[in-house]
């Protein structure tokens, strides 16, 4: 079924995920080969191919040109038989790097879209000179991804990959075959693998044959450092060895069991390679990462061996599912997995295809089967279908008919009988109180088994009469929902309008208090009300307001009574007494004056005169200091500053009334300069006196007839004594000036000017 489809799929793309997980850790190594062509005699061009993974987090191609720089220089060496030391020693310029496509080979099947392999391809030329030996042309790289399954330790198993130019290849300018083909990178398990890994030659002699085997992979570079020395990365165990290690090489340790170098996947049929044709063929059954090692040999007519070429390369193993799924829009999936699609009062049925993923959906094909009648076909993607009458239709939907990629949904379609449904309502228009519903249904099908109401956006009762009472006016919603024994469903909405007069009118009033101005806040609790209803108060002093919940201040004493009138939106109305004795007494009125109209420390006395109306009671408080029941009191401030003075009045009913006033006293500097002095007298300094510690910046400078300046001082302590800067001799009797400034409390700047007699 489609469904059950759609559910595999979604579990086979849980395990490709599980599967590529940990190839975060891994290195990068995924396969690599190496040909040769002849240019000339004893001169060759070599293509040196390596495969990387390139989601793995992994080491770049050796000399790889990246935005930071270049990556480890790649070496290739050459060795010869008869030669011990490595005969030539290439440094890699930077490959040509190209993706590769990540082809599943199932048209159905989407690759994982992490999965991502480049092939890097270096080209270099050498001049060998022609030998009656074998020369070898390596390069080595560690490492493989350490999440590989059929080799030992993968991800320290680094690759070498070589070939062998003979004597005899030499002699006759002999260009090596080349593998046509790399395999794909996602295989699936349990599907049948059928691949052409064959190899061509250049040379197009005729005679010549290519066979084919499985064999085992080089190993080549490791992690330098095994034995607890760190090393170097172009150690002979280094990642990239520098020089290449010359040859034979150690092939990789299979792990065992299924694996082989010449099993290297196990399977069943085994997977295997033909030896003619090179058709990689069998069917996997083990999920995972596999190394697989390809041999390609090239002999001539007599059957001398003129070149082998070498690959491996990673076959990732993969459950593979059919991507597409048919699936439709359906209201619910039966017991067998059939999509159910259930008409109610209606033969005419929208059918909505929703089959995954729909950029491989193609075709349609839906099949409605019909008793006694032709079968209904259709082929677009959503069809609209007439049905002939009340009943069961079963049915079908083919995607990608006679296709690979093809699936099949199932479903049934149910043509039911129509539900009559409806409600009433019964409530006072202009008296708030409890509305009844009452449904009234009917069904061509055998009974209605459920009964739901929704009013005003709340769920409220099961039944076919419901009560509620409303809070608040407005258009109100109702919903009514009755289902049937087929699953048929009726809704009936209404919208039903409720403006009611209150059925209690209840009014909260506060007030801070009887004395005049009295503040009354009218709190409307009464319900249902609000905006949209007219609403008019008359507080019974001339004044009215508009509002729901109005505040009014009563100014004038009196007792008032207040009247309310509510009209709503319908035009049902009240009018009423809500208030009907808001007493207001009256208050006195507190006022004072004082004389005299300012003062300082020394003239720090107020005389206060009562100017207060209807007061019976008098209390004053002078500041912090001192308070009084006087009506018209005196009293002496003992400081200096803003002083604050208040007087309470009170009425002979009890209601009072503050007035409050500030008076300022005034710190005034007092400071008196002497006229005469004599230095060797009782005053044997000139200097001034007075309220020392109000003063600040002071400045004092005598000078002498002629203008030229004698003493100076900013100390108010300090005097003259009737010498130059109170140093050396006496200076002659006569007359001196001088002049004081200074700066009082409040930073008033003040100016004295004293003739000084200067008596000897």
């Amino acid at each position: 079924m489609g469904m059950e489809k759609y559910f595999k799929f979604i579990s086979t793309t849980i395990a490709i995920l599980l599967l590529f997980s940990s190839s975060i850790d891994a290195r990068h190594i995924i396969g690599g080969e190496i040909y040769y062509e002849t240019i000339s005699p004893g001169e060759y061009e070599f293509t040196l191919i390596v495969y990387r993974d390139c989601a793995s987090g992994g080491a770049l191609f050796d000399s790889q040109n990246t935005p930071f720089g270049s990556a480890t220089p790649g070496t290739v060496s050459v060795y010869r038989s008869d030669i011990v030391l490595p005969f030539d020693r290439v440094v890699l310029a930077p490959p040509d790097v190209e993706s590769i496509e990540i082809d599943p080979d199932n048209p159905c099947l989407i690759a994982p879209s992490f999965l991502c392999v480049e092939r890097g391809e270096y080209k270099f030329r050498l001049e060998l000179p022609i030998s009656d030996h074998t020369y070898t042309i390596a390069y080595q790289r560690c490492c493989r991804n350490n999440t590989i399954n059929n080799i030992e330790n993968p991800g320290a198993s680094g690759a070498t990959y070589a070939i062998d130019i003979s004597p005899f290849a030499q002699q006759i300018g002999n260009n090596s075959i080349q593998f046509s083909n790399f395999p794909p990178v996602v295989i699936c398990n349990q599907e049948s693998l059928n691949f052409d890994h064959s190899a061509f030659d250049p040379d197009e002699q005729s005679g010549n044959r290519i066979e084919y085997s499985f064999c085992a992979p080089f190993l080549g570079g490791g992690l330098a450092g095994s034995n607890g020395n760190p090393g170097l990365a172009t150690d002979l165990n280094g990642v990239a060895p520098d020089p290449d290690q010359p040859p034979p090489y150690n092939e990789v340790i299979f792990a065992g069991g299924d694996f082989t170098s010449s099993t290297p996947m196990g399977g069943n049929p085994v997977i295997e390679i033909d030896p003619e044709s090179g058709f990689i063929t069998g069917t996997p059954t083990d999920l995972g990462q596999f190394v697989v090692g390809v041999c390609a040999t090239e002999f001539d007519s007599t059957g001398s061996i003129l070149s082998q070429i070498r690959r491996d390369f990673q076959f990732n193993v993969v459950e593979c599912d059919a991507a597409v799924t048919a699936s439709m829009i359906a209201d619910s999936l039966d017991d067998a997995g059939n999509f159910v699609i259930n008409a109610c009062g209606r033969s005419q049925v929208q059918f909505t295809d929703s089959s995954f993923l729909r950029e491989f959906v193609s075709t349609h094909e839906w099949t409605f089967e019909v008793n006694n009648g032709p079968d209904i076909i259709s082929n677009v993607a959503n069809p609209l279908i007439d049905f002939p009458d009340l009943g069961t239709y079963p049915g079908y939907l083919i995607i990608n008919k006679n296709s690979v990629c093809s699936d099949t949904a199932e479903f049934l379609v149910n043509i039911l009988g129509a539900i009559e449904n409806d409600f009433t309502f019964d409530y006072d228009t202009c008296r708030a109180g409890i509305v009844t519903f009452e449904g009234s249904s009917s069904t061509e099908n055998n009974q209605i088994v459920e009964r739901n109401w929704q009013i005003d956006g709340v769920s409220t009762a099961q039944g076919q009469v419901t009560t509620f009472e409303f809070l608040t006016p407005g258009e109100k919603s109702i919903s009514y929902e009755v289902i049937d024994d087929e699953g048929c469903v009726a809704i009936t909405e209404r919208f039903i309008p409720y403006f009611p007069i209150p059925n209690q009118i209840d009014i909260e009033a506060t007030t801070n208090g009887e004395c005049e101005p009295v503040t009354v806040q009218f709190n409307n609790l009464s319900y249902p009300l609000d905006e949209r209803y007219d609403i008019y108060w008359d507080f019974g002093d001339g004044n009215s307001s508009t509002q729901i919940s109005p505040s009014h201040i009563y100014d004038d004493p009196g007792v008032y009574e207040v009247f309310l009138s509510i009209t709503s939106p319908i035009g049902c109305e009240y009018e009423g007494i809500v208030e009907q004795a808001i007493p207001v007494k009256e208050s006195p009125v507190a006022d004072f004056s004082y004389s005299p109209q300012s003062f300082d420390q020394i003239n720090n006395t107020a005389r206060f005169t009562d100017l207060s109306q209807d007061a019976e009671n008098w209390n004053w408080t002078f500041d912090s200091f001192s308070s009084s029941d006087d009506q018209n009191p005196v009293f002496s401030f003992p400081d200096t500053g803003i002083m604050e003075v208040q007087l309470l009045v009170t009425h002979i009913n009890g209601c009072t009334d503050t007035s409050l006033q500030y008076l300022d006293i005034i710190p005034n500097p007092v400071y008196f300069l002497p006229n005469a002095f004599r230095p060797f007298g009782e005053n044997n300094t000139y200097r001034g006196t007075g309220k020392l510690a109000w003063i600040s910046r002071f400045e004092m400078n005598i000078f002498d007839r002629w203008g030229g300046k004698v003493f100076t001082t900013t100390d108010p302590l300090i005097g003259w004594n009737g010498r130059r800067d109170n140093t050396g001799n006496m200076l002659p009797a006569g007359v001196y000036v001088c002049q004081v400034q200074f700066y009082g409390p409040r930073g008033n700047r003040y100016t004295l000017r004293e003739f000084a007699t200067l008596i000897q």
